[in-house]
């Protein structure tokens, strides 16, 4: 007929995804991290706002006024994945999501 298709790869129940994850979940999280989120959040809307305006305006001192902001914020971001490499959160999310076999890709 066709060709042989190979069997279908071992399908994990979510509950068994879930209790992998259990763990990472439990850990006590750091309670300024919504604070800096929110400073992020904030920071990144500022830059949006002076980005429209020097658009419209074309002053140099808003391009300034877009960059600064953009800046801190990259420069958060880093620091929150070096932060989260040293702690091996990333790891264990590494290692639960390549364990469970169906994943997008």
């Amino acid at each position: 007929m066709g060709p042989e298709l190979p069997p279908p790869p071992r399908v994990f129940p979510p509950d068994e995804f879930d209790e992998r994850l259990d763990p990472e979940l439990s850990a006590p999280s750091d309670p300024t991290s919504a604070i800096w989120r929110l400073f992020a959040t904030l920071l990144f809307v500022d830059a949006l706002v002076f980005c429209a305006y020097a658009v419209k305006e074309h002053h140099w001192w808003l391009w300034v006024g877009m960059l600064v902001p953009l800046a801190v914020v990259l420069a958060m971001a880093a620091q929150a994945v070096r932060n989260m490499e040293r702690s091996g959160e990333l790891g264990a999310s590494e290692r639960a999501w390549n364990a469970y076999p169906n994943q997008p890709r």
